[in-house]
């Protein structure tokens, strides 16, 4: 042991009990104290080490069951106040590196880049030795590139942000060279056979180190080092675990998307590599189950960055191009019971999925939970004598929205488990059989009705072409709940409606909160007026914006209407101190209070459907929108490459050439939408673009005038085999302009 003299200047820290411990009192190896007799320190050093033990006594070295006395790891103590910790720091730095736990030489950014400056000159060996000795050694990259100039946070790894920058970018640089990637690949490897779990966050900060390595890209470390790494992250104390997800939500967005390359490769080799093996399933692949879990921490680190990636950046093609749907919603549900070994479902990491593999999944329980009712009912009609396997609804043309609010009241006082099942509508007084394209009629004619100006429920905005709840309607809540159960049957049932709501609506509807932000889409002269408002600072603010607490608005039939944002409102001038205030309650009563009854109508209606359908907590807000409304991407060069020809048509027939020459060069957007619904019932496209679409093109007999028509339920277009080309364009041109219940079946 290095001999330690009379420091009796040396305060103690204080013991978890309170009581105080001598630092001349614990024993310290030669290791942990390093040698007194060394030359005298310049300022420069002495600041390092000020700096060192600093952070030792705030925050620690890291190493688990430290016995040091000056050290915030060692158990007995207590880590400092930084006040305290300055001072007692200045007193140990007269004693040189005698009471120190921390290496006294440690990695940082910039002696790394000193040691790379001398390679290039010729001296490579101090830069491999120094790297190989630091990235093999856990506790002694625990020491390097700290932020020493802040007291530490237990909670946090304490670990530079821009000194990792720099050094990750110093590594990378060597790794293109070719300088040390066998002497990294060596080192990182024998440390990779030393991880554990860990108790601290300090503890941990090798493992986020490696994290940040560019040989992790590297496809030697998909063998062994990578695997164990994300085992070993996925093991942690969720306190750890959380500090990793701090750490990186302070990273850099480019720098979080590095990190999630790696990640993705990884998982992507992982899966591709088996895929030749008819017994794998990467549900059950303990190395992707880890790797998955590690994402989780990403994902939420990356809601921390000031501008998040998007969320698309966290798909992973391999898995959703691979993923059995089915196996997955059986493990997700645990419909087979326990496993007896380790598998994960992707529906609880959803953010990995593209919303078409969620609408598959949605598909699944859609159809899960309607065998399920058709169970039911046929426990029913043994007791009943009586068995009805859909949700049936029979209406007039001339009064659809007042027989679908009559029926489905009725459905949902006596029997509202009847929602879950199939739906199937019927047009009274009309034939056929609806096989999907009547209910998608049936949903068109029921939003046009309840959107229609003259029902009064809605305002429209003609500029950003959008619908938002009236204020003044003196509509009941039943028209509203009408509109809710219509949103909810749409989806249940997959069907896309041509709904023009702003974002803030589904926001609502999921229990996401909303606010000023979400006025830029459905009034963007109000929002900027409310941003003006909150960025002048001049007394003269009542001149420039004389307002009063109150909300004038425009009733039913255009009269102004006014509402005090508070008691005595209109007394109550806008000022400089009330100016937030005002912004918030205005916000506050447009977006809520002043709609409350009517919304909440329209979210009863919607979740009596939706209620129990736990796929849908896999979406965000855009996914919904999406899922519910589909696109406007009119890609037809995509639907031609997967139609279907059905009667003797192919490909070369002349009618079906003329077909796609008309359609791609000459026809509108407008013609294109028209086309669309008149052969699908529906101009939105679904999710995942026209190339989802089963569309087929099917023969209706020899030439003749007759107009072509439609098996809407099928997406099924009949063409007789016209004998030239402007006669398909003329009788093609006629019939999609008069779709609605003409030429459709």
């Amino acid at each position: 042991m290095a001999e330690q003299g009379d420091h009796s200047d040396v305060a103690p820290m204080e013991t978890d009990s309170g009581a105080a411990t001598a630092d001349t009192d614990v024993p310290m190896s030669e290791e942990s104290v390093g040698s007194v007799l060394k030359p005298k320190k310049t300022q420069e050093q002495l600041g390092e080490l000020v700096k060192q033990y600093f952070f030792q006594l705030t925050t620690g070295c890291g190493k688990e069951g430290c016995d040091n006395a000056q050290c915030a790891s060692n158990p007995a103590t207590t880590p400092m106040a930084p006040n305290h910790a300055a001072a007692q720091a200045l007193k140990l730095a007269g004693h040189d590196g005698v009471y120190t736990c921390l290496p006294t030489s440690v990695l940082t950014a910039e002696s790394l880049r000193q040691l790379t400056e001398r390679a290039k000159a010729g001296e490579i060996e101090p830069l491999k030795s120094t790297l190989y000795k630091t990235f093999s050694a856990p506790e002694l990259l625990n020491a390097c590139f700290l932020d020493r100039t802040r007291p530490g946070d237990p909670q946090l790894l304490g670990l530079d942000c821009d000194q990792c920058t720099e050094a990750a970018q110093l590594l990378g640089d060597l790794a293109a060279a070719g300088t040390v990637s066998n002497t990294m690949f060596h080192a990182v490897a024998q440390l990779s056979d030393q991880l554990r779990s860990v108790s601290t966050p300090s503890e941990a900060r090798h493992i986020a180190l490696l994290f940040e390595l560019p040989i992790m890209l590297e496809s030697d470390a998909y063998d062994n080092i990578l695997p164990r790494l994300c085992r070993c992250t996925a093991g942690l104390p969720r306190d750890v675990q959380q500090a990793l997800v701090q750490w990186w939500g302070s990273r850099s967005a480019e720098r979080l998307q590095w990190i999630l390359r790696m990640f993705h490769q990884f998982v992507t080799i992982r899966i591709l590599m088996q895929s030749g093996d008819e017994d794998y399933s990467f549900n059950f692949d303990t190395n992707v189950i880890a790797a998955t879990k590690v994402l989780e921490l990403l994902h939420r680190a990356n809601a921390k960055l000031a501008t998040p990636l998007a969320a698309s950046e966290f798909h992973n093609d391999a898995i959703n191009e691979n993923m059995n749907r089915i196996d997955d919603f059986t493990i997700w549900k645990g419909l087979n019971g326990p496993s007896e070994e380790p598998s994960i479902s992707f529906c609880n990491y959803a953010f990995v999925l593209n919303v078409a593999t969620k609408a598959s999944i949605m598909n699944l329980e859609n159809r899960w939970l309607q065998n399920q009712e058709r169970r039911h009912a046929m426990l029913e009609a043994l007791f009943q004598g009586r068995v009805n396997m859909y949700l049936k609804l029979s209406v007039h043309r001339d009064s659809v929205v007042r027989d679908a609010i009559d029926q489905l009241s009725m459905i949902l006082l006596s029997s509202p488990r009847s929602l879950k099942k199939p739906l199937k509508v019927q047009f009274v007084g009309e034939e056929g059989v609806d096989e999907g394209g009547v209910q998608k009629e049936f949903f068109q004619i029921v939003l046009r009705d309840l959107f229609d100006p003259n029902y009064g429920m809605f305002s429209y905005d003609q500029e950003q072409r959008l619908f938002w709840f009236n204020p003044g309607s003196l509509e009941t809540p039943a028209e509203f709940r009408l509109l809710g159960l219509v949103l909810g049957l749409a989806l249940y049932n997959n069907v896309i409606l041509d709904l023009h709501f702003p974002k803030l609506v589904y926001k609502k509807l999921l229990g996401v909160p909303v606010g000023l932000s979400d006025l830029e889409e459905l009034n963007p002269m109000l929002f900027k007026s409310f941003n003006e408002l909150l960025a002048y600072d001049k007394e003269d603010i009542q001149d420039v914006f004389p307002y009063h607490f109150v909300v004038e608005y425009e009733g039913l039939f255009g009269e102004k209407q006014q509402v005090e944002l508070c008691e005595g409102g209109s007394s109550v001038p806008l000022t400089l101190e009330n100016r937030r205030d005002f912004v918030d309650q205005y916000v506050r009563w447009l977006l809520h209070t002043a709609v409350e009854s009517q919304f909440g109508a329209f979210k009863e209606g919607f979740f009596s459907v939706c209620a129990g359908a736990e796929a849908l907590q896999l979406f965000d807000v855009d996914e919904i929108r999406l899922l519910l409304c589909g696109t406007e991407d009119l890609d037809f060069e995509a639907l031609e490459k997967v139609t279907i020809y059905d009667g003797g048509y192919e490909p070369e027939t002349p009618v079906i050439q003329w077909f796609w020459e008309l359609v791609k060069n000459e026809f509108s957007e407008e013609d294109k939408k028209q086309l669309l619904f008149f052969s699908t019932g529906s101009d939105r496209v679904p999710v995942g673009g026209l190339s989802k679409l089963k569309f087929v093109i099917g023969k209706q007999g020899p030439d003749s005038d007759r107009l072509p028509s439609a098996h809407t339920c099928f997406n099924v277009l009949l063409l007789p085999e016209y004998s030239a080309k402007d006669k398909l364009d003329r009788l093609l041109r006629n019939a999609i302009r008069h779709a609605e219940g003409f030429g459709m079946l």
